[in-house]
This record gives structure tokens, C-alpha cells and sequence, in this order.
């Protein structure tokens, strides 16, 4: 059994990709589609450490790379097992 858990949500031409780890671990990313694929909004890594100073998200130091591979992957599982995949600083393009 894995130990996260990506749900993908649409509304229109976009939606929300929930990750989830542990009890009470969530972190939301809104998404959209584009002219080649999907751009999924994630904050940069300075607005990723900032949030992690927040009371409850301390879990997310450090731990960008990692969950954003995570998110990725498990997309790619469920949605697009042949999207090329290209990670910015603030968004990831999903490319069909």
C-alpha cells in the first residue's frame, strides 16, 4: 500500500490535484488545459519553503522535489502514461 494518494478533479477546463500522505496531509494544486496538454500550478520553491513555515504544513520542508515527483508520477499512472513531462520553477507542463 502506498503511503500518498494523488486525486484529479475537473471543473471545465481545469480542476485540482489533491495530494494526500498521513492523517491530515494535504496539499492542493489547481491545473488547466492548454494547447499541448496540461499545466499544473505549483508555488516556487521560495513560496514552497514559506508555506512549510506555516502551523500544520511543517512536513513539506525539504520535500519539494520529492512530492512533486510523486504528483507527477501517479498522474502519469491514472491520466497520461505517455506525456512528456517538463517541471518549472511555478508550474508543470504535461505535454500528449
Amino acid at each position: 500500500m502506498s503511503d500518498f494518494q494523488v486525486e484529479i478533479t475537473q471543473a471545465g477546463r481545469g480542476g485540482t490535484i489533491t495530494y494526500r500522505e498521513g492523517r491530515g496531509r494535504r496539499l492542493a494544486f489547481g491545473w488547466e488545459f492548454s494547447t499541448v496538454g496540461v499545466d499544473i500550478f505549483i508555488p516556487t520553491p521560495e513560496q514552497w519553503e514559506a508555506l512549510a513555515g506555516r502551523p500544520r504544513k511543517g512536513w513539506l520542508r525539504g520535500r519539494r522535489q520529492e512530492i512533486l515527483a510523486r504528483v507527477v508520477e501517479d498522474i502519469l499512472r491514472q491520466k497520461a502514461p505517455n506525456a512528456a513531462v517538463k517541471i518549472e520553477d511555478s508550474w508543470i507542463e504535461l505535454r500528449f
